[in-house]
């Protein structure tokens, strides 16, 4: 610059007291470092997905705390800054879960300011849907290299704990290499009451095999407690019994499992209740009209409910993306840009990657990536 290479010797002076000082040096190394270890992240991420590596590279502390809108969040967002702040060069990442069956219920004041909160602190908050919360907690944390998953402790009691596993010790048992950080807070000091599964929500796998699983513990157990009440009820109260089980299973499960429960019921019923005892065999022409009636009932039943719980499942997925839409063009208005805008459509709708075609006016009508 002395020599004149590169300003006009008259601004050589001007440059050297106003731009290039120590300060201002400093800042463009930093900006320098920080796009090449992106670029070096990014080289990184393409060969791990070349060569299907799953497992977490610890090339940078990479921490992840899980919301869900609740009242506990401010705690474990805190808790989670604070372990970030002990290790330089950390990034803080904040996860919210939309359930594609329509299980969340995230107040969305309450997620915001625990959005707001996180991004005061340094983090970037992300969302993602899924039909699985842990499921989806975990594959984010895989696909962004994350080492360490902060959550809140659970809210249920110990009964509900004993027969379900809570988002924690199910994040725990999938995480692999991940360390898990399970954070106390105010509101799991008290039990929260136990909420059975609404009967309208879209089915699933694991509600599709939970019904199932339910049909065949419920059925044997009400055969056994028709059994000690043989003597004042009848078949036709046995087999109403039976329809109530079958209505449960169906607004669970769906379809197959009420027809499945809806087979097996009628088998029970002809079985222990019916003359001759013990034998599939029917003598009565009105315990005939009876099974058969019941199996009817029990199919359409089932069929109703399963298209119900279809169009719901699909009505909750459309009414997500459409918010998830809405937040894009909301951050569009912005001027957001168009790399960021690409990678949370990704994250919303829970895809691996996203491609951009862009059209050249000069060229063929064909696109061009």
């Amino acid at each position: 610059m002395v020599h004149g290479d590169i300003y006009p010797p008259d601004r050589i002076e001007s440059a050297l007291t106003h731009y290039f000082r120590v300060g201002n040096l400093t800042a463009l190394r930093e900006i320098a470092l920080l796009w090449l270890a992106d670029r070096v992240e990014e080289g990184l991420q393409r060969y791990r997905a070349q060569h299907g590596i799953s497992a977490p590279w610890e090339t940078r502390e990479r921490i992840l705390v899980g919301l869900s809108g609740g009242p506990e969040g401010d705690t474990i967002v805190r808790r989670a800054a604070r372990i970030s702040a002990r290790t330089p060069g950390t990034e803080l990442l904040g996860l919210h879960v939309v359930a594609e069956d329509g299980l969340t219920g995230a107040d969305p004041a309450a997620l915001d300011a625990q959005r707001t909160l996180l991004e005061s602190l340094g983090g970037s908050y992300h969302q993602t849907s899924g039909e699985d919360v842990v499921e989806a907690l975990l594959q984010f944390a895989e696909a962004e290299n994350v080492t360490q998953i902060v959550l809140g402790a659970s809210q249920h009691g110990r009964l509900v704990s004993v027969l379900r596993a809570g988002t924690g010790e199910r994040t725990i048992k999938g995480s692999g290499s991940i360390d898990v950080h399970i954070v106390t807070h105010e509101e799991a000091a008290g039990p929260a009451a136990p909420r059975l599964p609404h009967p309208s929500r879209g089915t699933g796998p694991r509600r599709y095999w939970s019904a199932l699983a339910g049909a065949v513990v419920l059925l044997p157990l009400l055969t056994l407690l028709l059994t000690a009440l043989r003597n004042p009820l009848d078949l036709s109260s046995d087999l109403v019994i039976y329809l109530l089980a079958v209505v449960v299973v169906a607004l669970i499960g769906g379809l197959y499992p009420a027809l499945f429960a809806a087979v097996a019921a009628a088998l029970l019923a002809d079985y222990y209740f019916t003359v001759p005892v013990h034998s599939l065999a029917m003598e009565r022409l009105n315990e005939v009209i009876a099974l058969v009636v019941f199996l009817s009932t029990a199919a359409l039943v089932g069929t109703a409910a399963g298209e119900a719980a279809q169009r719901t499942h699909r009505a909750v997925r459309a009414t997500s993306e459409a918010r998830a839409l809405s937040r894009l063009t909301t951050a569009m208005m912005r001027g957001q840009e168009l790399t960021a805008l690409i990678e949370q459509i990704r994250e919303n709708f829970g895809l691996t990657a996203v491609s951009l075609l862009e059209r050249d006016p000069a060229a063929s009508p064909e696109p061009r990536w």
